[in-house]
């Protein structure tokens, strides 16, 4: 998936670039107002690549963040799944008093409290790994069309 986006300040060799929200992200109120920003490093060796001010177009690792997805909602699934399952045969072999439905509904979701913690440290060794991180792939000097004045055809 490609964006486009202006950077807004250049911090070393990382850029702060902001973006307008996508359609498909109206629902999502993780970005606050109608923008977003993202920390990016400047892939080129020229010093003076990306600017503030500038467009830069920004290409995001589609099967990579689809990948990444699936683990973050399939492994809680499929570990609660497990618990429930598993429950049962364990009940059996503990010979417990209490409830089978409810001992099976605790082991679930003690298997699925598992499987978030190991997505909390898989986000950790992952969060800095370049290949699932958005990167810059052009620079266009300038302001972007949006902002620049209109001239009297465009009016």
């Amino acid at each position: 998936m490609r964006r486009e986006g202006v950077v807004v300040d250049r911090v070393g060799d990382m850029v702060q670039v902001q973006f307008e929200r996508a359609e498909s992200c109206k629902h999502c109120h993780a970005c606050s107002g109608q923008e977003c920003r993202a920390l990016l490093p400047v892939p080129f060796a020229d010093a003076d690549a990306a600017k503030p001010g500038d467009t830069v177009e920004v290409e995001a690792p589609d099967s990579k963040i689809v990948r990444l997805s699936a683990i973050s909602y399939g492994l809680p699934l499929v570990t609660l799944l497990a618990g429930v399952f598993l429950g049962a045969p364990i009940h059996a072999a503990l010979n417990l008093s209490m409830n089978a439905e409810l001992f099976c509904a605790l082991v679930g979701g003690v298997f699925m409290l598992l499987g978030l913690l190991t997505l909390h440290f898989l986000d950790n060794k992952w969060a800095f790994r370049t290949e699932f991180q958005p990167r810059i792939v052009a620079v266009k000097r300038g302001p972007p069309p949006s902002s620049q004045p209109k001239t009297a055809k465009e009016w």
